[in-house]
């Protein structure tokens, strides 16, 4: 599936992965604007699948890839596919309400690093809650 370019630069080889550079050309990252003047984009499984194999290239574990997944399937289902900064505010305040605060700050950062990921401007936006560090009794 990834196929490696050797590039010569200044004396040195750069390895680059041809579908990670690619994506940014990739007509599939085509931005539309919302009523409420965020950009909202429809999202492919491509994507999906690009950044699940991007965060198992940077992800020390399995088991956290394996979650990431499942939360950005949940999520994406609930937006219907189509990423709007009302929508994952919609989502996530769901979330909050029916999970624990560990749950709620994990499934928040795998979505903000998919939307940071896909070059989603608004990303930025979602602020992630504090973690709570309970103290032995």
């Amino acid at each position: 599936m990834f196929f490696k370019k050797e590039l010569t630069n200044a004396g040195g080889v750069i390895r680059t992965r041809g579908l990670l550079r690619d994506r940014v050309l990739s007509p599939l990252f085509s931005k539309q604007t919302a009523d409420n003047g965020f950009l909202r984009q429809p999202i492919t499984h491509e994507n999906l699948d690009l950044f699940i194999v991007f965060k198992g290239a940077t992800t020390r574990t399995s088991s956290w890839q394996k979650a990431c997944e499942r939360y950005l399937h949940r999520y994406l289902e609930a937006v219907n596919w189509e990423v709007s900064f009302m929508g994952t505010l919609d989502y996530l305040s769901t979330v909050k309400a029916a999970y624990s605060s560990k749950t709620y700050r994990d499934i928040t950062v795998c979505i903000r690093d998919f939307l940071r990921f896909v070059d989603i401007d608004w990303a930025a936006k979602i602020k992630l809650p504090k973690r709570i560090r309970k103290l032995p009794d």
